[in-house]
């Protein structure tokens, strides 16, 4: 499924909203066509394991997680392959072949059976937006006329995209509509071109993909494995080569997400200063977005450049690397200590491989 995460989601999201199923026939459809149904995660819905595979600016880390039975989890192996310059930018998938051949070079040192695997969007090809709608219709009614209104709630062309829908619940509140039979529904859409590139280089690398999912979302999935408390204000930096991800989560849900370019002097990875600033602009970005609270811990993910130490003495705010893999059973291939210094780079790969196969 897909998320607002749109360089920038400013009201909070539904935490029920999981996962952007993309099937085989999503392939060569048109966008009207393409509207298919969302299934909401179901720990134990299906026994059959995913890999998840984390395309990110600077490289492609793949994930196989043995069981997904909470709150004990097993980590069997992990791979990540460098990406050449440029493969990537920003969030897109530039060079499919390049990723492809990144893909599959992972997934040869993993030597996973399975070749199943679930991928996530995010960045400016992915837009949500929660509309009302008649609550009597049926689902295959729903379906049309999202089709038919499709244009005036998404900010591209319904033939350029793929699409999905939830129904979230009935209006609630005060007000002359509440009580009626309108309901809420959560409507989402990607960009074609960026959903079938990352299918495009994974069938290169030899996997066939299942799920194609929301970064925000999958962060909500593998959140609980971060903290032992998960309430309060938490934001979630993911580094990369020339940006980061800011994601900050209210009691465990996803708010608000926005990519922010490392494009000011003295900002980079290479200068804690320039990075602590980089983050207290983010972070001030998100408070202007908005009535919410202050961020009451940060998680560092993505290519960590500098520890969290320097980071909290820079901002004053609690800090720590986002380990998923801290409670977590090793399969016997898995180094402790290798996985110490790569597990903040593996967060979406995990959120995605504790997904199973629809």
């Amino acid at each position: 499924m897909i998320t607002e995460a749109l360089g920038n989601t400013g009201g909070g999201l539904p935490k029920a909203l999981k996962a952007f199923k993309s099937l085989e026939r999503l392939k060569g459809l048109g966008g009207a066509e393409t509207l298919t149904r969302l299934k909401t995660l179901v720990t134990g819905m299906e026994d059959r394991p995913l890999l998840g595979v984390d395309i990110a600016p600077g490289s492609v880390r793949v994930v196989q997680m043995g069981s997904s039975t909470a709150p004990r989890y097993r980590l069997e192996g992990y791979a990540i392959r460098p990406l050449p310059a440029g493969a990537v930018v920003e969030r897109d998938v530039s060079d499919v072949a390049a990723v492809g051949e990144a893909v599959g070079e992972a997934v040869a040192a993993l030597g996973p059976a399975v070749r199943e695997a679930a991928v996530a969007v995010a960045g400016p090809s992915v837009s949500t937006k929660v509309i009302r709608m008649d609550g009597t219709l049926k689902d295959t009614e729903l379906e049309e006329r999202i089709q038919q209104e499709a244009g005036r709630h998404i900010p591209y062309r319904p033939e350029d995209v793929v699409m999905d829908f939830e129904r979230r619940g009935r209006v609630a509140g005060p007000g002359p509509r509440s009580g009626t039979n309108l309901v809420e529904v959560l409507l989402a859409a990607c960009r074609r071109e960026a959903v079938e590139a990352r299918v495009a280089a994974l069938e290169l690398g030899g996997l066939t993909v299942k799920v194609v999912d929301i970064e925000m979302f999958v962060l909500e999935r593998v959140f609980p494995l971060l903290l032992e408390d998960t309430d309060g204000s938490v934001a979630v930096i993911d580094m990369a080569p020339a940006m980061t991800a800011l994601t900050v989560l209210q009691d465990g849900r996803a708010l608000y997400t926005r990519d922010q370019p490392f494009d000011g002097p003295g900002y980079g990875p290479d200068d804690p200063a320039g990075m602590a600033q980089h983050i207290r602009q983010c972070l001030q970005s998100f408070y202007e977005s908005g009535p919410y609270d202050e961020v009451e811990q940060l998680l560092l993910a993505g290519d960590l450049r500098h520890t969290a130490m320097e980071i909290e003495a820079a901002l004053g705010i609690p800090t720590s690397p986002a380990d998923p893999f801290t409670a977590c059973e090793l399969g016997p291939g898995v180094a402790r200590v290798d996985l110490q210094r790569d597990a903040p780079a593996l967060l979406i790969a995990c959120g995605l491989a504790m997904r199973r196969a629809p």
